[in-house]
């Protein structure tokens, strides 16, 4: 939140929002004496190991725009502020003490500073704001500080407004009006009340229209005077012959000061809300913003955004990489980033505020020479941007900008800190996931491959001791059962290499155009001797399918879904291979008719290391990666795979490829059928 809007806050959400009880609270002014209070205030922070809070009070009179003077020694004094560790913040009202104590009020605020100079009140109630604020608040310790000894007083030059040729036009516009008006009420016989209201009306619209103060004087005065010239008997002169006119002039001209002044002060409250509410407005968008990046580059560039919204002037980041800063960037008329090239002096001074993670340049006593002010954007240990606004030729910072900067800063540190943990988080857990596939992918490997191992040794060992004594048939009986576990054996390491392969994350493969029914046929020749137990059916349909795949793969695709076919049907079941085309892809299917799949083995058939039922997906002995080795290989070329009931009993496993060509013929052999 920002400080400045603090008292509106505390009223909206019951005086909960701001909890400043242990900060000293000192007022700021335009007095070079009031330096001598900011240190008071601070050796008095350190005493009671308080925070530091400087309080300025717009359209309390505390500052004085006219006089370039005050503007750079109340600038001065903000920045010693600052310098002493605190914090400044601004609240708009027009009475000070009022805003000092609802402000210390709904803070929990108790200590507050207070200049001398500051201690002046209204000519007319003869009270100081030192007297007003003991009324307000008896509860709270006021420390004075006399900061203009020493110091004669200083007489303000009169300043006045410049002429406006606009200004007057309108003024002049609104009083002829005001006039026209008063004459037909006066023909038509109505009061000079009405009349006195008509003029009172022209100065309170001339007040909402013009800018300055000037025109809604001469505005208030030339209406008294029309209306005593034009409408009071004797007409045509100043003369006043009835008694009570007098005073009823006077009490016209006071109600069209009165309500002039008015007029302007809400007018220039209202722009002062706009502005609070337009910079409170970027604020709160450059949180959500900052919330949906989706990388730390969109995060600092969202935010040196939202920057240069609310300074509206040229804004440069420099980004941190390996330990140094990168050439800086800056926002184009199109909102986008382009390279900016700066001299030598200005990247060391961004270099240093890299290093030591502390602002400096243009505006601090830091390197202040620089064209840009240069705001760090850190971490808890490290520095991850820097941020150059440009100050050359532009006017300087008001408080609430430096507050709301800071925020939209703050907010971008926080975007960082987390999407740095989120990364470190996401690491960690795919470092856990790759430890944990690892451990399982060694303990299958020792647990599937001890059996067939043992098999062939001790089948081999069979022959060498009881050669001479075996029969053929059961010479042929051992020979078989090597055979056989050695191919599986074989299947297995080609499916762990290709899976290891596959995860290379420089994976370089040649896909070429290749007929799909040549594929599937050389996948035939491949697959688990048991297929002769099997009936193999194939249906090519009457198309020739050409499709860019790395045939290899492909293969192997097809060869580990007919060995899961053939593993988890009954001897003697039928296995179909069919080919479809179905919109821009050919649909491939592998269909048995087995005792099919649980719907929960369905959804997770494809996962890696996945058995149902203490059973392998892929094999009797496997480890539950064929499977997810057609997953991969299907990803790869962008399609699709499923498993899907086949009726009235069965499993269809289905991949779907795009298809780059199409042939088709009437006459189309059949080959496996």
């Amino acid at each position: 939140t920002v400080s400045t809007l603090a008292i509106r806050n505390s009223e909206e959400s019951g005086e909960e929002n701001v909890n400043r009880a242990n900060t000293v609270l000192v007022c700021l002014s335009a007095s070079k004496s009031n330096q001598k209070v900011i240190r008071s205030a601070a050796q008095m922070a350190r005493a009671f190991h308080a925070e530091l809070l400087g309080m300025i009070v717009e359209n309390g009179q505390l500052i004085h725009e006219d006089d370039e003077d005050d503007l750079d020694q109340f600038r001065e004094n903000i920045a010693l502020v600052e310098k002493l560790g605190g914090e400044v913040i601004t609240v708009y009202g027009d009475n000070v003490a009022t805003s000092i104590h609802e402000y210390a009020r709904v803070s929990g605020i108790t200590k507050i500073v207070i200049g001398r100079s500051m201690n002046k009140g209204s000519r007319l109630m003869k009270t100081t704001i030192v007297d007003q604020l003991i009324q307000l608040g008896p509860d709270i310790d006021l420390y004075i500080i006399p900061d203009q000894a020493d110091q004669p007083s200083k007489r303000r030059k009169a300043t006045f407004e410049p002429f406006n040729l606009q200004d007057t036009s309108i003024t002049l516009l609104i009083l002829i009006l005001c006039t026209l008006i008063s004459w037909l009420f006066e023909s038509l016989h109505y009061t000079l009340d009405n009349i006195i209201t008509v003029y009172i009306f022209g100065v309170l619209l001339n007040a909402m229209i013009t800018k300055g103060r000037l025109m809604s004087a001469f505005s208030a005065v030339s209406s008294v005077l029309l209306f005593n010239f034009l409408f009071v008997e004797p007409k045509y002169s100043f003369t006043v012959h009835q008694r009570g006119y007098p005073i009823t002039l006077l009490i016209m001209f006071v109600a069209a000061m009165a309500t002039s002044t008015l007029t302007k002060r809400l007018k220039e409250q209202g722009s002062a809300a706009i502005k609070k509410t337009y910079r409170t407005e970027i604020l709160l968008e450059t949180s959500q913003k900052l919330q949906q990046a989706k990388s730390e580059t969109e995060i600092l560039k969202g935010m040196t955004r939202q920057i240069q919204k609310l300074l509206d002037r040229p804004v440069c980041l420099f980004v941190a990489n390996n330990q140094t800063l990168e050439k800086p960037l800056v926002i184009s008329q199109d909102m986008n980033f382009e390279a900016l090239s700066v001299d030598d002096t200005e990247m060391g001074v961004a270099t240093w505020v890299y290093q030591n993670g502390k602002r400096a340049g243009n505006g601090t006593s830091t390197l202040s020479a620089s064209r840009y002010l240069y705001l760090a954007v850190r971490g808890k240990a490290v520095v991850y941007a820097v941020v150059g606004i440009e100050m050359i030729g532009q006017r300087p910072l008001d408080v609430l900008e430096k507050n709301v900067l800071m925020a939209i800063i703050s907010e971008g540190e926080i975007a960082m800190e987390n999407e740095v943990t989120a990364r470190k988080n996401h690491d960690i857990a795919l470092q856990m996931q790759q430890e944990q596939t690892r451990s399982n992918l060694l303990r299958s490997i020792s647990h599937d491959l001890r059996t067939p191992l043992t098999a062939i040794s001790g089948n081999a060992m069979m022959l060498i001791d009881q050669a001479p004594k075996l029969s053929d048939p059961e010479k042929l009986r051992i020979y078989q059962q090597i055979d056989e576990d050695s191919g599986w054996l074989m299947g297995l390491v080609e499916n762990l290499l290709a899976i290891t392969r596959l995860d290379e994350p420089q994976l370089n493969l040649n896909f070429q155009p290749e007929v799909l029914d040549e594929i599937i046929v050389e996948a035939l020749k491949h697959v688990s001797r048991e297929v002769s137990q099997h009936q193999m059916v194939t249906d090519f349909n009457d198309k020739v399918f050409i499709v860019e795949v790395e045939s290899r793969l492909m293969v192997q695709l097809f060869v580990n879904l007919m060995n899961n076919a053939i593993k988890y049907t009954p001897e003697g079941s039928t296995i179909l291979i069919a080919i479809h085309q179905q919109g821009s892809d050919v649909l491939i299917e592998v269909i048995d008719n087995g005792p099919g799949l649980s719907d929960m083995a369905k959804d997770h058939v494809f996962d890696l290391f996945y058995t149902e039922a203490g059973t392998s997906s892929d094999s009797r002995r496997g480890m539950g990666i064929g499977l997810a080795l057609c997953k991969s290989i299907v990803e790869i070329h962008g399609g699709t795979i499923g498993v899907r009931d086949h009726q009235p009993h069965g499993s269809d496993f289905f991949v779907t490829l795009p298809i780059k060509e199409v042939f088709e013929f009437e006459d189309h052999d059949n080959p496996g059928d």
